[in-house]
């Protein structure tokens, strides 16, 4: 499964992003967890290699990681943020 990103992003801190949907006027401000994988999905744009760069990171089971990234990315789709490309 790979993404492409449809919006424009603004890193305002380690912590925080900003994500700019110009098509719908919208934006969604990315709180720590949320900015890290914003940033992983953004490099690595392949759903497995997002999964074990975070399981390296939060060194937590990889289970626990995909439910958790697969609902974020899920929430970004219907956003209007990212597609999905299956």
């Amino acid at each position: 499964m790979e993404f492409s990103i449809y919006t424009k992003y603004f890193i305002l801190s380690e912590e925080e992003i900003i994500i700019i949907n110009i098509v719908e006027n919208s934006f969604y401000a990315l709180d720590y967890i949320g900015s890290i994988i914003w940033r992983e999905i953004s490099k690595h744009q392949e759903l497995e290699a997002i999964f074990k760069s975070l399981v390296r990171v939060f060194n937590v089971d990889k289970d626990e990681i995909y439910i958790d990234v697969t609902e974020f990315i899920n929430e970004l789709e219907k956003a209007g943020v990212i597609e999905i490309n299956d």
